[in-house]
C-alpha cells in the first residue's frame, strides 16, 4: 500500500498512512557507525592485548556482530518481510558453518 498525499484547508499536502501502517522513520546510521568504529577499536585492542593463539574467536564474534549491524541496518533487513530475511539467512549460516569447519585449522595456524 502506497503513501497518499491528502491537501488540507490552507492547501498544504502532508502523508496520510493507511490504518496499520506505521511510518518508519529513518534507521539511526550515526548511531551505527559509531558503534561500528567502537566495534572496530574494540577488536584492534583485543588483539593486541589477548595472546595471537586466543584472539582470533574474539575478533570472529566482533565482525560477525558488525556484520549483522550492517546487514540490519545499511541494507534495510530489520525493515524487510520475513522471507527476504530467511534468504538472507542462508549466506549467514553457510558462513557459520565455514568458520566453524575452518577454524581449528586457523588456530593451529597462529600458533605455530
Amino acid at each position: 500500500m502506497g503513501v497518499k498525499m491528502k491537501t488540507t484547508s490552507k492547501g498544504e499536502e502532508h502523508n496520510s498512512h493507511p490504518k496499520g501502517e506505521e511510518h518508519n522513520s529513518h534507521p539511526p546510521y550515526v548511531k551505527i557507525y559509531v558503534g561500528l568504529l567502537v566495534l572496530t577499536v574494540l577488536s584492534v585492542v583485543i588483539s593486541a592485548i589477548v595472546h595471537r593463539e586466543y584472539a582470533p574467536p574474539f575478533v570472529f564474534t566482533i565482525s560477525t556482530i558488525k556484520g549483522l549491524l550492517i546487514a540490519l541496518y545499511y541494507m534495510h533487513l530489520k525493515y524487510e518481510g520475513r522471507i527476504i530475511i530467511s534468504l538472507a539467512l542462508i549466506p549467514l549460516v553457510i558462513f557459520a558453518i565455514i568458520l566453524f569447519i575452518f577454524m581449528p585449522d586457523i588456530l593451529s595456524t597462529v600458533k605455530q
